[in-house]
């Protein structure tokens, strides 16, 4: 039979958005997740009588790229600690499932914009449903099901943390990341067309809803920060329209802080009454999620960096955990684990990807849906080292690391079908 390949992409997708998190193992959840989309991709290729023709001349930096970090995080181990461990295979197994869900979206190549177009659509449908899911905590009927897309359940002693929004992304923080892409997606399409339609401002409206209902300060903070970024390094700044709804946007929220004010609805009262609330902005969701903590890991990871320098302390997280019970942030991780070189190993990654992005863009028409959705990818990659990365791993947690690698990937598979239209074009102009 022949499988079309955008039915691959929404299978995929729509196994990550419904896998639910098993209660007596997360890291077994994560494991059976990534063991199932490689069935799934495994058996699409086996029953499907066209095979998908690989651009592999296109991706083989990559392939080298993969490889040296998978060298790279094996020799140090064995050099640091004289040994695998047990605890030390994940952290080694871990850039091969990076791999693998990067280059999906290139082994089950699309067939051109509409069908970017289409899963897309898919994408933005997912982030709605969830959204409105996530609404289903203030119903206590509805309490085992939404348990099963909860690290934090109903039964938790705090149990403000149960009613933050996180779709079926498991933790808040992570839902806010993957919401982050429409912020973006929905920003640059504002700038290119100097405005959006009654229905994109709609969804515009309800992501930044769930976004505000996380909670996440980690979240909130990245978006905001890289929205800014995106204002100052892109067009955006020169656009009129742009501008002006920044001046209401922020006359608005100086208005409202002004009324709540002048009415005395702030006072010791209330702001007493909001403690639950100011005190998960001030923390995140894991085992210790207090901005001490990732002070103390991004101290701990150039300690770590300094003392093996160039290198880093291994994969033994036995051995890390007498030094820190959890390594939670982008940077602790790489830095405590594979030192300076392998943070660079990472960043280099983006990098890249980067190169590729940055030359596709230039041949693309800026108002096309290719253009937007690719700028919007490069954001939210770029998101991860430059903002996220200080308060969590972003692209390793549960359902956050085959997003951000589907993503990239399908960014990159956008890049290859415009290099292909663009040759086709040329043959066809050819005498």
């Amino acid at each position: 039979m022949v499988i079309q390949a955008l039915r691959v992409h929404q299978v995929v997708w729509l196994m990550v958005f419904t896998f639910p998190i098993l209660s007596f193992n997360d890291g077994f959840a994560q494991k059976l997740l990534h063991i199932i989309v490689l069935s799934v991709c495994i058996a699409a290729l086996y029953f499907d009588k066209v095979k998908p023709k690989v651009p592999v001349a296109f991706f083989k930096v990559f392939f080298h790229y993969f490889i040296v970090v998978i060298l790279y995080y094996i020799s140090i181990s064995l050099y640091q600690w004289k040994g695998l461990s047990s605890s030390s295979i994940p952290d080694l197994v871990r850039p091969v499932i990076y791999a693998l869900y990067f280059i999906f979206p290139i082994f089950f190549l699309l067939r051109g914009k509409d069908d970017v177009e289409r899963l897309f659509k898919l994408l933005v449908l997912a982030a709605v449903i969830q959204i409105a899911f996530s609404f289903l905590v203030f119903i206590p009927e509805t309490y085992s099901l939404v348990d099963i897309y909860k690290g934090r359940k109903s039964d938790d002693s705090v149990i403000m943390h149960f009613y933050r929004f996180s779709g079926t992304y498991i933790y808040p923080s992570d839902f806010s990341m993957f919401l982050s892409l429409f912020v973006y997606f929905y920003f640059f399409k504002f700038v290119a067309f100097n405005g959006l339609r009654v229905k994109e401002w709609g969804i515009t409206f309800i992501v930044l809803l769930g976004i505000v209902m996380t909670i996440s300060r980690g979240g909130i903070g990245s978006i905001g920060i890289m929205l800014i970024f995106c204002y100052f390094f892109s067009s955006a700044k020169y656009n009129f329209k742009v501008n002006i709804v920044i001046l209401i946007f922020l006359s608005m929220l100086s208005l409202l802080i002004l009324y709540l004010f002048s009415n005395d609805l702030i006072n010791e009262e209330s702001l007493g009454g909001m403690y639950y609330i100011f005190a998960m902005l001030d923390s995140g969701e894991g085992v210790d999620g207090s901005t001490l903590h990732r002070l103390n890991e991004f101290s701990l990871g150039l300690q770590f960096a300094a003392k093996y320098f160039p290198l880093g302390g291994g994969a033994d997280r036995d051995a890390i955990s007498l030094v820190i019970p959890i390594v939670e942030s982008f940077y602790g991780h790489h830095l405590i684990k594979w030192g300076f070189t392998g943070l660079i190993l990472a960043i280099l990654f983006n990098v890249l990807v980067s190169m590729f992005y940055l030359q596709t863009l230039k041949k693309l028409p800026k108002t096309s849906f290719e253009a937007i959705f690719l700028k919007s990818i490069f954001v939210y990659m770029w998101s991860v080292p430059l903002i996220f990365g200080f308060s969590s791993a972003m692209s390793d947690r549960f359902k956050t690391l085959p997003t951000y690698y589907l993503l990239v990937g399908l960014g990159m598979a956008i890049c290859y079908l415009t290099e292909k239209s663009i040759n086709e074009s040329k043959n066809q102009r050819a005498p």
